[in-house]
C-alpha cells in the first residue's frame, strides 16, 4: 500500500476501529429487538398454566433477563450524541421499555444491594 509508512496504517486502524463501533452498535439494536420480541413469547409460555415447563425456554428467560442490565448500560455508548435530540429521546424510550420489560418478568433484577447494608444485616 502507498504511504503505508506515513499514514497507511492511521487509515487501517480508523477503519477497524469503525467497523467494531458499527458491528457493536448493530449487536446492541438486533440485541434490543430480540429482547423486546422474544421475553413475551417466553413469558407468556412459561404463565401457562396448562403448559408442563419447559427447562430449555426458562434458562433462554433466564439468560435474556441478564442481558437486560447489561444492554442498558451498553446503550449509552451507542446512543452518545448527547447534542443530537434523536439519541436522547431514543436512548430513553429504549431503556424505558427495558425496564419495563424486565419489571414484569423480574422486578427485583435492577435493585443493587449494598455490600456496607448486607454487613449491617
Amino acid at each position: 500500500m502507498d504511504n503505508w509508512n506515513s499514514g497507511g496504517k492511521v487509515s487501517l486502524v480508523r477503519h477497524c476501529l469503525s467497523c467494531r463501533r458499527s458491528n457493536r452498535i448493530r449487536q446492541a439494536f438486533l440485541d434490543y429487538a430480540h429482547i423486546l420480541t422474544r421475553l413475551p413469547e417466553l413469558q407468556a409460555s412459561l404463565d401457562d398454566v396448562d403448559a408442563i415447563p419447559d427447562a430449555s425456554q426458562a434458562s433462554e428467560l433466564e439468560d435474556l433477563t441478564r442481558s437486560i442490565p447489561r444492554l442498558i448500560d451498553t446503550l449509552p455508548d451507542v446512543l452518545r450524541d448527547r447534542d443530537d435530540p434523536r439519541h436522547n429521546v431514543a436512548l430513553a424510550e429504549m431503556i424505558a421499555e427495558l425496564m419495563l420489560k424486565l419489571d414484569k418478568v423480574n422486578p427485583l433484577a435492577l435493585v443493587r444491594i449494598d455490600p456496607l447494608a448486607t454487613r449491617l444485616l
